[in-house]
């Protein structure tokens, strides 16, 4: 089913995705989102859960993000010259359903770095 969503930077209140993508329902209580990105060519697909998230950033470079509430955020990114895994501090994750709208924000540093990089996730 395709839905009006929006993915936002929060750092910059930046909205770097913000039209129609394919909203897909995972198992009981999950959701697939399927965001097209031809100007950058690539893809973003995040599936959120209550108290989880996995999200695939496909582009030249790909990164794939497994986020588990009270656990640290792991990285796998994958380049040209081969794979690395990472790991960054979970500050903050949230799935909230509310008024037939659905947001998940997540928060996340990383240990070398004093920055939180921040995105909101919403299905209007």
């Amino acid at each position: 089913m395709k839905r009006h969503v929006q993915l936002i930077e929060l750092a910059s209140n930046k909205k770097t995705f913000d039209k129609e993508a394919e909203v897909h329902a995972v198992g009981k209580a999950g959701l697939e989102i399927i965001m097209e990105n031809p100007e950058a060519a690539g893809r973003e697909i995040w599936k959120i859960f209550e108290d989880s998230a996995l999200i695939d950033s496909l582009y030249e470079n790909s990164i794939r993000m497994i986020i588990r509430k009270d656990h640290p955020l792991r990285m796998l990114i994958r380049t040209e010259f081969g794979d690395m895994e990472m790991e960054a501090d979970l500050i903050r994750y949230e799935c909230i359903h509310q008024n037939h709208q659905t947001r998940a924000i997540l928060e996340y540093s990383i240990s070398e770095s004093d920055e939180i990089i921040g995105f909101e996730l919403k299905i209007l």
